[in-house]
Formats: structure tokens, sequence, C-alpha cells
């Protein structure tokens, strides 16, 4: 595992207070080192660690609160240790200086991590129904069947094919086969469970995933939205039929595949 990785896993699951007290801790301990080493020794970039976390794990409050404490820290520390213009206004022009170079990569870390939240939804998200997308739902089930075999917990997993759908298209025009993949959509996540991963596979098939439902669980939740559908498909006049089949892991397989 990276690095990165390990220490998503350690502070996606900490509160913004318990990361903002991590990033004042090593912000002390910069400080404590710079307060006892030679003067013109610098130790500038070392601050960057605990903006790093501020900024990206609790967001621009903790960035930016980081930043202004670790250039306050640094100019207390330089003041405290006597180093060479401790005493002139040349400490506060270079406190202002280093204030503004933290500010400066704690703001580019916050435009970096929207930029990859973005990218990530877009890599995730199907751009037309507004819903998960085939790689998001392998990504899904793969993590669904470690939960399962670890904890020993059921899942199902439906697969809804629209019949008929190319008619649609073919007499109406695209647009109109859209609209009906929207609607389709909104049916499912209007009628699905909070915790059930719905995505659309490509073209007019999708699937639904059931963590920790069993056979009549997940079966009680398809017929309820199976039933929403066909009631949609007749109000609506759709010249569709749908066709679904479902399969419950009792037992978690292999891989996703």
């Amino acid at each position: 595992m990276h690095a990165p990785d390990l220490l998503d896993r350690l502070f996606d699951r900490l509160p913004p207070a318990a990361i903002m007290g991590v990033s004042l801790a090593l912000v002390i301990l910069v400080g404590w080192v710079d307060f006892y080493i030679d003067p013109n020794t610098s130790l500038s970039i070392f601050y960057i660690i605990p903006i790093v976390i501020g900024a990206w794990y609790a967001g621009p409050a903790g960035g930016w609160s980081i930043s202004i404490l670790s250039a306050v820290t640094w100019t207390y520390t330089y003041y405290a240790s006597n180093g060479p213009n401790a005493h002139s206004p040349v400490l506060f022009w270079n406190g202002l200086v280093r204030l503004g170079f933290f500010v400066i990569i704690a703001q580019l870390l916050l435009g970096l991590k929207d930029k990859t939240r973005k990218l990530n939804e877009l890599a995730h998200i199907d751009s037309l129904t507004e819903t998960f997308n085939s790689r998001a739902f392998h990504f899904r089930l793969g993590e669904e069947i470690k939960r399962s075999r670890r904890y020993g917990r059921p899942f199902s997993v439906a697969y809804i094919d629209l019949d008929n759908f190319k008619s649609v298209n073919d007499l109406h025009g695209h647009a109109s086969g859209d609209r009906l993949l929207k609607d389709v959509t909104a049916v499912m996540k209007n009628n699905a469970r909070s915790t059930d991963f719905i995505a659309r596979m490509g073209g007019d098939e999708f699937t639904i995933l059931f963590p920790e439902a069993g056979s009549r669980a997940a079966r009680e939740a398809i017929n309820k939205i199976r039933e929403e559908l066909l009631w949609q498909m007749r109000d609506q006049n759709w010249l569709v039929t749908c066709s679904i089949g479902m399969v419950t892991y009792d037992a978690a397989p292999e891989d996703p595949e």
C-alpha cells in the first residue's frame, strides 16, 4: 500500500477537530526543534507538513489557520532564539513573507483537492443519468465482496435491461431515449434504499447492488422498483418493458467478474 493511501485511510476516519489537533502538534514540534537549533538553519520547509495535512484533510479553514499558526510560530521561535535581525523590522517582514508562502501552499493544495474530486466524479459518474458508471460499480462491488468475506454478510446484485429501448430511439429520436433513461434512473433512485448502489453499465442496462441484503430483502426491494417502473411505463406510454435478473451471495464470490 502506498503512503498516500495509508494517510487517506488514517485521516479520513478522523473528525476535523482531531486532524487540526495533529496539525497543531506537528507545528509545535517543528517550532520546538526550530528554537533549539542554530538560528541560521532554516526549518521553514518542515512547516509545510502540517499545512498539507490541515488543508487536504480539514479543508480551507484548516489550511489557512495552520498556515497562520506556522508563520507565527516561526517568527516567535526566531525572535526567542535571538537570531540575526531578531529585534529588527526585518523579522516582521520575513514573517509576512513566510505567511504568504504558507498560504499560497495551502491554497494550491485546496485547488488541487477540488480538481481531484471533480475528476474522480467524472471518472465514476455517468454523464447522462448522473448515476454511477460501470467503472464505479466494479470498484464498489469489489469492496462489497471484501466486506462480505470479512464479516460473513450476504449481498445481492440485480441486473436490469430495458426491452425494446432501441425502438424509442428509432421512432422518437435519441433525445426521447435519453429522457427515458433519466426517468428510469429517477425511479430506481426514488425507490431504492439509501445504502443501495445504482449504476448504468452502458446503453439501456443497469445494475443495483444491495449490500447486506439476503434473498428476501433484495427481492422485496427489487419488486418495489419493478412495480414502480411498470407503472411509470404505462403512465408515460413508454414502448418498453424491463427484464430483471438477480442473484444473492450468502458466501462471497472470488472476484467481481
